[in-house]
């Protein structure tokens, strides 16, 4: 952590610095006399690409995407609330004594909800189902069987306009419906479903983004009573605990679009991918010329999956893993922080299809005084809404034709001795 933290503050300061590449007189002793010469070439640096998958473990997204667009995208949610009572304390203020439940009132599933991205219908229709006694109960095999009319436990139909205006939802439940499940089992565990007159999709607030749903009811028909609420919480499985604190709640991958060809690098989707790239740079550029501009092109093809409308943004990270690091997948994680490198980001429509430019000459200038034997130089192009959003751009690699594969353009200025005073 140390290392990649040091990596980080190098890569900063390069950042800061502007290169000059007109003379000037101000600067005798440090610059050569008379005009630079810059070079620009055009070459195939990239020696290693390919697409990795991003989703780190199960659960771990901060933002869940609940969809329904026919047969192209089709996705739940899963909520874990294994921590309910199925007692409670009429009057704990005088009397410590425990009632059992047996009845629930005014049941509701709040909903912490993001209006980025979404796609809404007059009306669009939640439904909650118990999908609790699943067995293993994370796989798609054994969750979307559940989701019956009989085990439906509540839904609520929405607006456009609510959906587009509002940044919580709420969903009434059948506290009739809930009270045996409880009794039963001391847990209730809900699965989520959208759909309305076309295309939908929303975005839910998981647990991690520190904004989770919040289930509440009131088990008195006495209003004096104090209503229960219960954030998402899973007991499974024993271990490790940090995948039991992500499983509380998590998506469900009903239907996902195709991946593009295994040849492709393939950026976004859901679940999500990431592309990365490698580089050799010749030392007569790195080393012992001075970087004045560095860009990599990339050759989009279209995703017919999406339509011209849906724009997805791609960032470009640079990779900080050692070579110790040597399965891609994990070195593909550990980056540099885009705000900390400020490479801008790439706003492209998978639809389409041309070359796309992405200036990196912050990272080949640092890679000019980091080794490759010790830390690769790599960058990995990733989707601004990982996890959140099913947009997947589409690259050719260097399986491609020569004019269709990455390539940087790299304008430089061959090192000369200082000026004279």
């Amino acid at each position: 952590m140390r290392r990649l933290l040091l990596l980080s503050c190098a890569l900063a300061a390069l950042t800061a610095c502007n290169e000059r590449i007109d003379n000037t007189v101000g600067c005798p002793i440090l610059c050569p006399q008379g005009a630079v010469d810059i070079q620009t070439e055009t070459i195939d640096a990239v020696i290693l690409d390919t697409t990795v998958s991003a989703l780190l473990a199960p659960g771990a997204e901060e933002l869940m995407l609940l969809a329904n667009r026919g047969d192209t995208l089709d996705t739940r949610i899963i909520m874990r609330f294994d921590s309910i009572s199925p007692v409670y304390i009429p009057d704990p203020a005088n009397d410590l004594t425990e009632v059992p439940i047996t009845e629930i009132y005014d049941a509701i599933l709040r909903l912490r909800v993001s209006t980025f991205e979404g796609i809404t219908q007059d009306p669009t229709t939640i439904e909650v189902f118990n999908v609790d006694g699943a067995d293993p109960d994370t796989a798609v095999s054994a969750l979307l069987p559940l989701f019956t009319p009989e085990r439906l436990v509540g839904s609520g139909t929405f607006s456009a306009e609510e959906l587009e205006e509002t940044d919580s939802l709420r969903v009434p439940l059948d506290g009739d419906a809930l009270v045996p499940i409880i009794q039963a089992t001391e847990r209730l565990r809900l699965g989520l479903r959208v759909s309305g007159g076309g295309s939908v999709q929303i975005h839910v607030f998981a647990a991690e983004s520190g904004l989770p749903a919040l289930l509440s009811f009131r088990p008195d028909a006495d209003t004096t009573v104090a209503r229960a609420f219960y954030a998402p919480y899973s007991r499974t499985p024993p271990t490790p605990t940090e995948l039991q604190a992500n499983l509380s709640d998590f998506i469900l991958f009903a239907t996902v679009p195709p991946l593009g060809e295994i040849t492709d690098l393939n950026v976004g989707g859901i679940p999500a991918w990431r592309s990365y790239l490698r580089f050799v740079i010749p030392s007569f550029i790195l080393d012992s010329s001075t970087v004045v501009r560095a860009t990599l092109l990339l050759t989009q093809r279209p995703n017919p999956a999406f339509g011209l409308t849906d724009t997805m943004g791609v960032t470009v990270n640079l990779v900080l893993a050692n070579a110790t690091v040597t399965d891609i997948t994990r070195a593909a994680t550990l980056t540099a922080d885009p705000e900390v490198t400020a490479i801008d980001t790439l706003f492209t429509v998978p639809a389409e299809s041309g070359e796309r430019a992405v200036d990196i000459a912050s990272f080949v200038r640092f890679w000019r005084g980091v080794s490759p034997a010790e830390t690769p130089h790599a960058v990995v192009l990733a989707s601004t809404r990982e996890n959140g959003s099913a947009l997947e751009a589409r690259f050719y690699s260097t399986e491609a034709a020569p004019e269709l594969r990455p390539r940087l353009r790299i304008s430089y200025s061959p090192r000369q001795p200082p000026g004279l005073p």
